[in-house]
């Protein structure tokens, strides 16, 4: 489920760098006793994306970025799930640039 066809790739990195420019982003921070999360909403279109950033914790070795693309606020899509390479994900620009490396490979 990881493998995007090329224009969903395309597509999914244009969504996510408009919704940083155009404040389609709503942002909720979540601390708990086992793990610290931060959930980016994005309305684009016929769009709702949630991106969910995760701190390692008991059960984790890295962080996650956990993607999730939905048709509509009901029906999931399509799940991507990104490891981080480094603690370093206390930004949604941070984020993007994970997630551009990962489906380009830059």
């Amino acid at each position: 489920m990881n493998q995007l066809l090329n224009n969903e790739k395309h597509e999914l990195i244009d969504l996510l760098d408009q919704a940083e420019h155009t404040g389609l982003i709503t942002y909720k921070h979540i601390d708990s006793l086992t793990t610290e999360s931060s959930y980016f909403t994005i309305h684009k279109g016929n769009y709702f994306i949630k991106v969910r950033l995760s701190d390692h914790g008991e059960h984790h070795s890295h962080p996650r970025i956990h993607l999730y693309i939905f048709a509509d606020q009901h029906s999931v899509n399509k799940y991507l799930d990104f490891f981080t390479e480094n603690d370093d994900v206390d930004s949604f620009y941070s984020a993007i640039k994970r997630i551009h490396r990962y489906i380009y490979g830059t």
